[in-house]
């Protein structure tokens, strides 16, 4: 059946709105009879964001309105913003049950609506400005897709804070519609104030999220992992390995967008929260995120939904850019020119930073910690590991053929007058290495005589009858003097059976004589089992061997306190200490001498109150 009549479809207003109008305008008796005319059926649901059963409503109305069915489904519905980050699967079931009554049920199972933790707003929203303009220009108001979006709170027109009306987005009366009218928006509502931070990422997100249902923006899930992917490594949030430092990541993300906002979007984050949204969604995708979630970390990196449709495929990470790379030898013909070919990357053990170890051809070895952000980067040096032959040889003839000075020679080398003087005098000791070597064969023979002159002697022993000799040994052959050294000898321990009734005894009376001495402290001290060991000095017996010693172990269960006990206890110590000095006993005072806070228990409390009722009795 056709229809005779059916109102105008604005720009950006929702179906479910164009539903409503068409019953007010129609005077339907009732819901039912509006469903019958709308989807030949008495059992549809008046769903506001992704209604069913379109394909037998446009076939009714398709001669008034010029838009396709797909057109209709895109601009009036939420379907761009849900299925914007989802698979082409899901999006063609969810295009697939839109049309067609198939799948009522798992829309908003498919598209993570029902599992997310973002929830949609209870009522429908509005902007007042906008509700004036389209009074004014055509006479009529209805209800806009862009305003009803989760985490929109400004209407990105005249960047007004948006407000509930009293329609319920979700009706308890499923086959209900409501029309926008003026009967349905609150005359007087408080806006909550927000830090201008926080109104500026309002807008930003409402301009971000109504870009997606502009827009058909569908992006595979392998785009949209391997793009975080790039994206995190490439902003240091990432080993070159690929483990994220989600510490990091979360502390940045935060700080940046700031508490207040990322709860106003249901969008906090808990880095130390296994199951945190941010750490999942960089994580292996195994299910659906909520749009607001992309939305959020894509802007944090600085991109846009619609730049990532026209973003080619990002080249593999480098942490250091594109060989060739630049040589730092200042001893070269070619200093920093772009010579080095290849960098080996590694991670820095300490940092979890990448680590690149640049080899040039001269021999010079140099490394330092990634990422080069800027192009200034490539020309720092974290570590020299290796001077190479040309750097060695033009030490040489700075010192020996040009006479320079060691800070004339370390500013020429970009060195330090310490480096210049260790390979110059490494240069003298390799010409000494023949005699070094002869030196060190005289010393074993030294060392071969003393052990034959002392072989009842242990290593130690032996040692400490010619100190320097070991030390020169240890110093230059560590591994022939171990070979050479006498091996330790084991005897084999005989263990006495202890008599534990005389220990039990002994460790009663050293317990009597402890407690003794502890109550007689100045100020109180809370007498434990750990107390009492370390003050007789077997704190480690009773610990371990309690079981073995009954008396002791009945003596200690009537001596040690509980922490009541030793508050009370201390409480009567500072009134004594009040008392003596002629003042009156006032509860705080007594907690501040007895060192105690207002949170005692009540066996405490009432032992406080008892000292202050007995002097006031007196």
């Amino acid at each position: 059946m056709q229809h005779a009549y059916f109102p105008k479809l604005y720009n950006d207003e929702l179906l479910y709105s164009w539903f409503a109008r068409y019953h007010e305008l129609t005077c339907n008796f009732n819901n039912k009879q509006t469903q019958r005319d709308l989807f030949n059926s008495n059992s549809s649901l008046a769903v506001p964001d992704l209604p069913t059963n379109l394909d037998y409503f446009y076939g009714t109305i398709k001669h008034f309105n010029g838009s396709s069915l797909t057109t209709l489904i895109h601009e009036h519905t939420l379907f761009r913003y849900y299925t914007a980050f989802t698979s082409d699967a899901v999006r063609k079931i969810v295009f697939e049950a839109m049309k067609t009554r198939k799948y009522p049920r798992l829309i908003h199972n498919i598209t993570g609506i029902m599992a997310s933790s973002i929830k949609e707003w209870t009522y429908f929203r509005y902007c007042p400005r906008c509700v004036e303009e389209n009074m004014s220009l055509s006479g009529e108001i209805y209800w806009k897709c862009s305003q009803q979006l989760p985490g929109v709170y400004v209407c990105i027109k005249h960047k007004a804070f948006l407000l509930d009306s009293t329609v319920r987005f979700r009706n308890q009366r499923r086959n209900e519609f409501r029309a926008a009218k003026y009967t349905t928006f609150s005359k007087l509502e408080k806006i909550q104030d927000y830090s201008l931070k926080t109104n500026d990422f309002f807008y930003i997100l409402a301009r971000e999220s109504n870009d997606l249902i502009e827009n058909n923006y569908y992006f595979s899930l392998e785009q949209v992992k391997s793009l975080y992917k790039d994206l995190i490594m490439e902003n240091g949030y990432a080993t070159i390995f690929g483990t994220i430092n989600q510490q990091s990541l979360g502390g940045e993300f935060i700080h940046y967008y700031g508490e207040e906002f990322l709860k106003a979007v249901q969008s906090m984050v808990y880095p130390e929260n296994q199951n945190c949204w941010l750490k999942e969604i960089t994580r292996k995708h195994r299910k659906v995120f909520h749009p607001i979630r992309h939305l959020l970390l894509l802007h944090f990196f600085g991109i846009k939904a619609n730049s990532i449709s026209s973003t080619k495929k990002r080249e593999v990470y480098a942490p250091f850019g594109k060989s060739p790379f630049v040589c730092l030898n200042k001893a070269s013909d070619h200093y920093k020119k772009s010579v080095v070919k290849n960098v080996e990357v590694k991670m820095c053990k300490e940092t979890k930073r990448p680590l690149g170890i640049f080899q040039c051809d001269c021999g010079f070895v140099y490394s330092r910690k990634g990422p080069d952000p800027h192009k200034y980067n490539q020309h720092e040096i974290g570590q020299v590991r290796k001077f190479g032959d040309v750097w060695i040889e033009k030490l040489k003839l700075c010192i020996f053929t040009e006479k320079m000075t060691f800070a004339e020679t370390a500013r020429v080398l970009n060195c330090d007058v310490g480096t210049v003087k260790k390979y110059i005098n490494l240069d003298d000791n390799q010409k000494a290495a023949p005699k070094k070597l002869d030196d060190i064969e005289r010393k074993k023979q030294e060392w071969q005589f003393l052990m034959n002159s002392n072989v009842e002697l242990s290593i130690t022993e032996i040692r400490k009858e010619n100190p320097a000799l070991y030390a020169y040994l240890y110093r230059n052959d560590r591994a022939w003097l171990m070979s050479k050294s006498p091996k330790k000898s084991y005897k084999r321990q005989i263990r006495n059976r202890i008599n534990w009734e005389y220990r039990d005894a002994e460790i009663v009376g050293l317990i009597n004589e402890a407690i003794k001495s502890l109550l007689k402290n100045n100020k109180p001290v809370y007498i434990s089992i750990s107390r009492i060991g370390k003050e007789i000095s077997k704190l480690a017996l009773l610990q371990k061997h309690l079981d073995k010693l009954p008396d002791t172990k009945q003596l200690l269960s009537e001596i040690i306190e509980t922490r009541d006990e030793f508050q009370v206890r201390r409480v009567q110590w500072a009134c004594n200490q009040i008392i003596d000095k002629g003042d009156k006993l006032i509860e705080w005072k007594i907690r501040r001498i007895a060192g105690l806070n207002d949170k005692t228990s009540k066996k405490v409390n009432q032992a406080i109150l008892n000292q202050i009722n007995q002097q006031n009795t007196y």
